[in-house]
């Protein structure tokens, strides 16, 4: 089973989420709030994680930044999720596993996370 953290604010993202990844394969955990989410990501031990960049409190930059700081959670694989096309750059430079743009496609998020995730082999 493939556990992954999902950190976004948007409640209708979330819940389409939920409907895809919900299931024999996967095991979710949402947060909405960036700093929570280090803590939680620290406590579930997720195999890959799920981040919007644009986050109230904590952009997903930072968050990202303060997990490569935890050994425990360091070699998480991050696949941002954004409505802003133009920060795919930056997040492949921040070492992003990918990058997804919203509106979020279900093959892709599935794809994605298969790829990324070592548990998945």
């Amino acid at each position: 089973m493939i556990k992954v953290l999902v950190v976004d604010d948007d409640q209708d993202v979330r819940a389409l989420l939920n409907v895809w990844l919900r299931g024999s394969e996967f095991q979710v955990v949402f947060w909405v709030d960036g700093y929570q989410a280090v803590q939680i990501a620290r406590t579930q031990q997720p195999d890959v994680i799920l981040l919007d960049i644009n986050l109230p409190a904590a952009k997903g930059f930072v968050v990202h930044e303060r997990l490569k700081r935890l050994n425990s959670v360091a070699n998480v694989p991050i696949v941002y999720i954004s409505a802003d096309r133009t920060a795919e750059a930056r997040a492949i430079a921040a070492s992003a596993a990918r990058f997804l743009a919203k509106p979020l496609e279900q093959e892709s998020v599935l794809r994605a996370i298969r790829e990324v995730c070592p548990s998945s082999s």
